[in-house]
This record gives structure tokens, C-alpha cells and sequence, in this order.
């Protein structure tokens, strides 16, 4: 990333929390806005996202498109316990995207992209 944010989302996209200490800025973006609580996702660990939010990763925050670290979640699949963690700590399953990216519209729900990829223990944990 060109703020230096690369190390942080490698880290945070493999999801050890012995790791996750190590990334000392959060809000580090990518040129599409992603942050390393966004590739929390990515790494499909339950565990890793209690541990990102205690060293001050933000459950709300959004890429340039308006996508939460749900929205990737529900595009890339995961567990269930993966969800449940993201919602169990605020996450809005009907947060809807602001731009369109990603093949996806504007106004876009994680449930929308669940339902997308017929996904349906996703699509059952996010209510849809």
C-alpha cells in the first residue's frame, strides 16, 4: 500500500492474534481503502477479530465502496462462528455499500452478497 500499510494487512489477512499486536495502524489503507481489520476477513479466524478490536480496529470501518469487514466476509466466504463474531461485536448485516466495486452495486448488504454466492449458513446467521 503506498502508506506503508502493507505489513499490517498481511498480517492481519493471516488472523494469528499473537500476530496482530505487531500492526500499529488500523486505519492503514490499501488504494481501495481496505484497512487490516478488512483482511480479518480473509483469514476466516473467529478468534482473530476480539483480538483486533481490543488493539483498536474499528468494527465499522469502510473501504472507498462503503464495504465492512462483513461484506468481504460474505464475499469470500467463512465460517460461521466468523459472522457471528463480526455481528456478536456490532456489525450491520443491512449496512448497505456506498459505491459500487467488486462487481457489486451501490446499496449492496452483506445478506445481498450471501445471497449472491447462495450462501445459506450465511445467509441464515445475517437474518436474510
Amino acid at each position: 500500500a503506498p502508506d506503508g500499510g502493507r505489513a499490517a494487512h498481511v498480517l492481519a489477512r493471516v488472523g494469528e492474534p499473537a500476530l496482530l499486536p505487531f500492526i500499529k495502524n488500523w486505519a492503514a489503507k490499501t488504494k481501495t481503502g481496505s484497512t487490516p481489520f478488512h483482511m480479518i476477513a480473509h483469514s476466516k479466524r473467529p478468534d482473530a477479530v476480539a483480538a483486533a478490536l481490543e488493539l483498536g480496529a474499528d468494527i465499522a470501518v469502510v473501504d472507498d465502496a462503503g464495504m465492512t469487514a462483513l461484506h468481504f466476509l460474505a464475499d469470500h466466504g467463512g465460517p460461521v462462528a466468523m459472522f457471528r463474531a463480526l455481528i456478536d461485536a456490532g456489525a450491520d448485516p443491512q449496512q448497505e455499500m456506498t459505491g459500487a466495486a467488486y462487481g457489486y452495486k451501490v446499496r449492496t448488504t452483506a445478506i445481498d452478497i450471501a445471497k449472491r454466492w447462495n450462501d445459506t449458513e450465511a445467509i441464515r446467521v445475517l437474518g436474510g
